[in-house]
């Protein structure tokens, strides 16, 4: 298989999330934006380097209010996806969202999956 070095990119800001990809191969990630799917370069935004090479999938619309996400016309509680979210409950994942997106009640938020398809190996 030739991997092909992606020109699209997905910046993970908190350690929790990009360390559930690297050692996992999977992460969920809310992101307060529509983000296009395809091939990324991962980037750890503490650092700025690049630290692999990934597929970024919408999963759907969500709903803080309802703690959901909306997948085609049916609502899936997001407590379905925090065992590859990187945090521990629903609570912490939540309460990081808020920490690291800006005015996120007013936001149109979506989940997206995040799948490992290399790590890069010189990431430190």
């Amino acid at each position: 298989m030739v991997l092909v070095y992606p020109s699209l990119r997905i910046t993970f800001k908190l350690k929790e999330p990009l360390d559930c990809l690297l050692n996992k191969g999977r992460v969920y990630t809310i992101r307060p934006f529509a983000v296009r799917e395809g091939i990324k370069r991962v980037i750890d935004g503490r650092t700025n380097k690049v630290v692999a090479i990934a597929s970024v999938t919408k999963v759907g619309r969500v709903y803080l209010s309802r703690m959901a996400v909306k997948v085609q016309d049916k609502y899936i509680s997001l407590s379905n996806f925090v065992e590859f979210s990187g945090f521990n409950s629903l609570e912490e994942w939540i309460v990081a969202l808020y920490k690291v997106t800006n005015n996120t009640k007013d936001a149109k938020l979506y989940l997206y999956e995040v799948e490992l398809l290399k790590k890069i190996k010189n990431r430190e």
